[in-house]
């Protein structure tokens, strides 16, 4: 109350409204006489306590629509910040932009976010006016359904393509895959191993057995081979393993020597790097780079001008190949690991790269 009385005039006291002077400061009501100053401090009084009702309520007076029931708002509705309660929220451009729970004018609890279109950009939980807890995100080109945290993907989590097809199914981090996970075509799975920063961990294919590595994938692959190598392409994940084939030993017993990914950038340090020079910096420099000629497993990575032959689809003999084809290499040790990194010329990006202990 003393919050209250401190904005009353000053000259206006409890005193003087119980106590009038003389006639003029009374209003005559049938047989009584009521003070002037006493009424004017019970209409101020009713004011304040009328105004912090309508705050905290929220009632149409300040906002000057209702429709079923439920509140609506501008999105910069001063009342709103007294609000908590299920509403519904206006963008700038007079469409309906959030309906939902909110607590102090923040989205709080569970609501859902629309399009300008009126489509479902996102419903679920949140907090503070950010995604949080459990939902779903419709984005341009896939759906997210899982945990969210700060606007985010944080923790387990699934991807679809717009026909509601699995695309990924695991763990991520910071809105990308990281963590145990598993990638599917048209809803079988295809991979299922670690990663990072929505990359493949390809090095974990390195030192594995041609049987180790089906039970990560197993998606479509196509063996290729000649008198003394062999490559497997994994169609499914844009990478092959390569080795040497051996007589004396069995088909799963041959071993992963070699992978290359056929892509224009690459994962080192956690940091996705798509150039040479950031290579370089985060390498600390290349023990190689030239020119050189393709080889037969570099050929079959990079689809060089193949010539095959064999019965089965998924078993071909490599007979001819771009023996001529002339390719950029950069050679650098990071970790333990051999890089190599490819490309057609020296522009400063790279096609494809490969890995090696």
């Amino acid at each position: 109350m003393k919050k209250i009385f401190q904005y009353l005039p000053k000259k206006i006291t409890i005193k003087k409204g119980i106590k009038p002077k003389n006639e003029e400061d009374y209003y005559h009501i049938g047989h009584y006489l009521i003070s002037r100053g006493f009424i004017t401090v019970l209409l101020i009084l009713f004011g304040i306590f009328a105004l912090y009702y309508l705050l905290i309520t929220g009632l149409p007076f300040f906002l000057g629509e209702y429709k079923n029931g439920v509140r609506i708002y501008s999105h910069d509705s001063f009342a709103l910040k007294f609000v908590s309660d299920t509403v519904k929220i206006k963008a700038e451009s007079g469409y309906i932009a959030y309906y939902g729970e909110v607590k102090n004018g923040m989205a709080n609890g569970r609501g859902t976010l629309y399009t300008k279109d009126g489509e479902i950009r996102y419903e679920g939980m949140f907090q503070d006016n950010e995604y949080s807890d459990i939902g779903i995100l419709y984005n341009e080109n896939s759906v997210y359904q899982g945990e969210f945290e700060k606007n985010e993907y944080e923790g387990e989590g699934i991807l679809y393509d717009l026909n509601g097809c699995k695309e990924y199914e695991g763990e991520f981090h910071n809105g990308a895959k990281s963590g145990k996970g598993m990638l599917y075509d048209q809803n079988q799975v295809v991979f299922t191993g670690n990663f990072q920063k929505d990359k493949i961990i390809y090095q974990d294919f390195l030192g594995k057995t041609a049987k180790q590595i089906r039970e990560l994938y197993t998606g479509k692959q196509i063996i290729y081979y000649d008198e003394t190598n062999f490559i497997v392409d994994m169609t499914d994940i844009s990478a092959l393993y390569a080795g040497t084939a051996k007589e004396d030993r069995l088909e799963e017993e041959v071993f992963a020597e070699r992978i290359f990914i056929i892509d224009s950038e690459c994962l080192l340090a956690g940091k996705r790097v798509c150039s040479i020079e950031e290579i370089r910096e985060q390498t600390g420099g290349f023990s190689f780079e030239g020119n050189s000629r393709i080889t037969m497993q570099e050929a079959v990575a990079l689809k060089r001008g193949l010539e095959t032959k064999g019965a089965f689809v998924d078993a071909l003999e490599v007979t001819g190949y771009e023996k001529e084809t002339i390719l950029s290499l950069y050679m650098a040790e990071y970790n333990g690991i051999q890089y190599v990194f490819y490309s057609y010329d020296r522009q400063g990006g790279f096609v494809m790269y490969s890995m090696e202990k």
